[in-house]
């Protein structure tokens, strides 16, 4: 009999004891970036299902605090802007560093969080970038965004990488 990791309804085959620890670092869930949200649930899903064997994988975000919630309506919109950042640069950071022995690699799931790595082991901390829009001025300067723009990122992900020299 194989012991199982439960995840919503779904039963994965645990690690052993001796496999890596990975770390999928995820959005607070309060910010509302359902694609970023689906990205860490699937990478979380997918590595537990085909690679349980190999490594340990757990999700790791802090719970979201308000602190503001009885500011006078008027003023939610400032409230909700501050407490994002308190939680995004203050406390997520602070938490994030007591978990810094706890896991063998971290994989920072979107590159809008990538000020956490200051709080991560540098040789131990990945960072994923999703929008290679963000580069397209590295790799065509001068040239703004048109539309007809490749919508699956597989031109700029050549560019990129024949650029940087990452693949061919």
């Amino acid at each position: 009999m194989s012991a199982t990791y439960p995840i919503s309804d779904i039963s994965y085959p645990l690690a052993s004891v001796n496999t890596p620890r990975i770390a999928l670092v995820c959005d607070l869930l309060q910010e509302n970036w359902p694609s970023m949200d689906l990205v860490g649930d699937r990478l979380l899903h997918n590595l537990r299902q085909d690679h349980a064997a190999s490594f340990h994988v757990e999700r790791l975000r802090p719970l979201y605090t308000r602190h503001l919630k009885n500011l006078a309506q008027g003023r939610m919109k400032l409230a909700d802007t501050t407490e994002r950042a308190f939680n995004r640069f203050v406390k997520y950071p602070r938490w994030l560093s007591r978990q810094s022995e706890s896991f063998d690699l971290f994989h920072i799931v979107d590159h809008s969080y990538a000020h956490l790595v200051h709080r991560l082991p540098p040789q131990r901390t990945v960072v994923t970038c999703h929008d290679t829009d963000a580069f397209r001025c590295l790799l065509e300067p001068g040239n703004t965004l048109q539309s007809g723009v490749d919508a699956t990122g597989e031109n700029q992900r050549r560019q990129f990488g024949r650029k940087f020299r990452l693949f061919s």
